[in-house]
């Protein structure tokens, strides 16, 4: 009786581990692929075609940009630099596209080119022709910066509410504890402001004349906020402030809610702290993060956006964004704890794990979320490192049900 006894409460308390650990992990959204079963080699980047309604540009990691029409099966390849870009690292390749919304024959490219010596990125300007593919030979390079290492490069850029161009440059693998210097005199871990559609002072773009640090003599005029570490995405919650994913190093990952002029600390800080080669730096010289992670909780974070959409109701009012380790994640915006310490913390939620996925059209796949996108209605958009497109939807009943067992039947 007693081996029974025992027995039967071993395999309640089993079956309530299990349960809680399954309610913990199971979608509190859902991602419909807005590309069907199509997949797009590595995939890092997704943007909107600003003159056609429902077209998308996907950025693959080894080199190539292709658009397509939302819910077509059919994909174009618009650029092939494959054999232009260096891609066979960790964090380098092509990282980023965008098509200028107010001239629709330009679009913006970023890469690192296929060099050894001196390791490379450019930001480049190419044209389109009437049929949207890149006329290769157009090329207008608008920066090319060397490098000590192949990691920590930015990529993102976006027109901003006011109509100029900003772009996120990592720092670049420099801020070692014999070069710190090197960032605060270059445009490496900043974000820079720029209007592209002006060219002065034999540049291919100009700089306005009401960036913080225009006409500094150490800072670049281009640069409108710095000291990130590698701001890999991040985006606008209004016309003034940028909310920023920076990836960290050693001990934390953070998000920053960032205005212009505002240094962030990278180097000395990390994650609100001052960093193992600074103990002693003045933590009153740089702008705080909105939060940091303990790194049981985020290793490689992924800047999103607050949600401002209106079909996702439990997500209004809270910032969604990414980790490799955990995969989609929200926070309360801007309200959020200045530390997060562990995954059972109130205030973030998991709204889809990093899970490979048993049913639906993406049986298989693991979703690694590289980058976000909002599009012209506010919804949001995810990018998964193995090629695929999602749209974030609500979750149904039943689909909660049956990820709910798939959890529960994989003891994850």
């Amino acid at each position: 009786m007693g081996i029974k006894i025992f027995g039967l409460t071993f395999l309640l308390v089993l079956l309530i581990i299990l349960a809680y650990r399954a309610t913990l992990f199971t979608p509190s959204v859902w991602l419909k692929s807005i590309a069907g079963k199509q997949t797009f080699g590595i995939a890092v980047n997704v943007s909107s075609h600003p003159g056609k309604k429902g077209y998308y540009l996907v950025t693959a990691k080894e080199g190539k940009v292709y658009i397509f029409k939302e819910g077509s099966e059919i994909k174009k390849t618009i650029l092939d630099m494959v054999s232009e870009v260096k891609s066979n690292t960790t964090e380098e390749g092509m990282l980023s596209a965008i098509i200028d919304p107010l001239n629709l024959k330009e679009i913006y490219i970023y890469y690192s080119m296929n060099k050894i010596d001196p390791l490379t990125n450019r930001l480049s300007r190419f044209r389109l022709d009437k049929e949207d593919n890149v006329v290769r030979e157009s090329e207008e390079i608008l920066f090319e910066l060397t490098k000590s290492n192949t990691s920590h490069n930015g990529g993102n850029m976006l027109f901003g509410p006011d109509g100029l161009f900003y772009f996120g440059f990592g720092d670049g693998s420099f801020a070692s504890k014999d070069m710190p210097s090197k960032l605060d005199s270059s445009l490496w871990g900043s974000i820079i402001r720029i209007d592209v559609r002006k060219r002065e002072n034999n540049k291919q773009y100009s700089i306005p004349e009401d960036n913080p640090f225009y006409g500094h003599e150490s800072i670049p005029s281009e640069v409108w906020a710095y000291g990130f570490r590698n701001p890999w995405r991040w985006s606008f919650v209004d016309k003034n402030t940028i909310i920023v994913g920076d990836v960290g190093e050693n001990t934390h990952e953070e998000i920053d809610i960032v205005k212009k002029g505002d240094h962030l600390g990278w180097p000395y800080v990390e994650g609100g702290k001052c960093a193992a080669n600074y103990p002693n730096c003045n933590l009153k010289k740089y702008k705080p993060p909105m939060t940091y992670f303990s790194r049981m909780v985020s290793r490689s974070v992924t800047g999103g956006y607050v949600y401002r959409g209106s079909k996702i109701e439990n997500l209004k009012g809270k910032y969604v964004f990414g980790d490799y380790l955990r995969g989609m994640m929200t926070l309360n915006y801007p309200e959020a704890p200045k530390f997060v310490k562990d995954i059972k913390d109130d205030a973030l939620e998991i709204i889809f794990p990093k899970i490979p996925i048993n049913f639906g059209p993406d049986i298989g796949r693991t979703i690694h979320p590289v980058s976000f996108y909002e599009d012209e209605n506010k919804e949001l958009l995810m990018v998964a490192l193995n090629g695929g497109i999602f749209r974030i939807i609500p979750i149904d009943f039943w689909t909660k049900i049956r990820a709910f067992f798939y959890m529960y039947g994989s003891f994850r």
